[in-house]
């Protein structure tokens, strides 16, 4: 599933929070890390982004949200657009201090708009 993965790993790296820091001014504030949408498993990954255990996350650890059919206009680029389906996917980041080690956690939303009219 190249297509699937290749749009993942898109949005994973159009996140504008990863690797980011909390004050760009100071080099020594705390930083941002890579996004884990695996929030339904117990454990978050380790410092070098892997799980431990014997459960390998998937689909099923990935919490979300969906309204659909929806029935809202979304402004995008200045034009409205009709947005038939709506999935708010929940999603967290570590904040690692200056030396990369991971302090806590952020959780964050994404929210998918599905353009069109669902088929009506």
């Amino acid at each position: 599933m190249a297509q699937a993965e290749d749009l993942g790993t898109l949005i994973l790296r159009l996140n504008p929070y990863t690797n980011r820091r909390q004050n760009p001014i100071d080099a020594d504030s705390r930083k941002m890390g890579e996004m884990d949408i695996y929030c339904g498993q117990s454990a978050a990954p380790g410092e070098d982004g892997k799980y431990s255990g014997s459960t390998k996350p998937g689909i099923r650890d990935i919490q979300l949200e969906v309204e659909g059919p929806y029935q809202h206009e979304w402004t995008f680029r200045g034009q409205p657009r009709r947005v038939g389906m709506a999935v708010r996917v929940r999603y967290r980041f570590p904040i690692k201090d200056k030396d990369g080690t991971v302090l806590y956690w952020a959780d964050d939303y994404l929210l998918v708009g599905y353009e069109g009219s669902m088929g009506g």
